[in-house]
């Protein structure tokens, strides 16, 4: 005879009733949980597609943004432009020999403004005759515009600054501060032309017999837009 097992008719039922909800469970793709049977959907918890949700959304906003700086700065004028020239003058006795750096500057900010800032330094050793150099030194610059690219500059602001005293009490000069530099009175700006700053410099060289001297200076790249 076979041996008998007794069945507890509340406990056997629960039993039976819980694989029959995990069939249940199972057949509609639901998932039980392990520790209480508890029914749960197959997938990510709420909380991780909130998690990835947010990192899409993040990435998502970030391209537009990046995108839309790239468009931006496509658009937006050229806001300034710089260029340097550099010439040398030879002096009569033992002055010593000095290359000179003038630096073109045009800049939109909120207006159109130009300036030329002056350098130089001496291309000797030493200073032996360190005595007045020039009887003139004069610095003119231009705030100038143009209809096209290639077409003829026509001067809107200028102004003359004379370097005289500093180019003579200071051989050499590195510093940019307002004493060397020349600086055009401002302008309204118009997108539909081409901007630029231009300077000229004309210098008279003490016991030289030369006479002035000109020396038309590179100007700065093109503002536009």
């Amino acid at each position: 005879m076979g041996t008998l097992q007794s069945f507890h008719p509340k406990i056997g039922g629960a039993r039976r009733h819980a694989d029959s909800l995990e069939l249940t469970f199972t057949g509609m793709g639901l998932q039980p949980l392990p520790s209480c049977g508890a029914p749960r959907r197959a997938g990510p918890h709420p909380t991780e597609r909130n998690t990835v949700m947010r990192k899409l959304l993040s990435t998502a906003v970030a391209g537009c943004s990046a995108a839309l700086a790239l468009v931006a700065l496509a658009a937006a004028p050229a806001s300034a432009g710089t260029t340097d020239s550099h010439f040398e003058v030879v002096f009569p006795g033992n002055k010593p020999q000095t290359l000179y750096s003038v630096q073109n500057t045009a800049a939109l900010s909120g207006s159109m403004t130009g300036k030329s800032v002056v350098s130089w330094q001496i291309l000797e050793d030493q200073v032996v005759d360190n005595s007045k150099r020039f009887t003139s030194f004069k610095i003119t610059t231009r705030i100038e515009e143009r209809l096209t690219k290639t077409s003829e500059d026509h001067v809107v602001t200028s102004k003359t600054c004379d370097l005289t005293k500093l180019v003579n009490d200071n051989y050499t000069w590195f510093q940019v501060e307002p004493a060397n530099t020349c600086v055009a009175p401002s302008t309204t700006y118009d997108g539909e032309v081409y901007w630029s700053t231009d300077s000229t410099i004309v210098y008279d060289i003490e016991g030289d017999g030369r006479g002035a001297v000109t020396k038309d200076l590179q100007g700065s790249p093109l503002v536009h837009g």
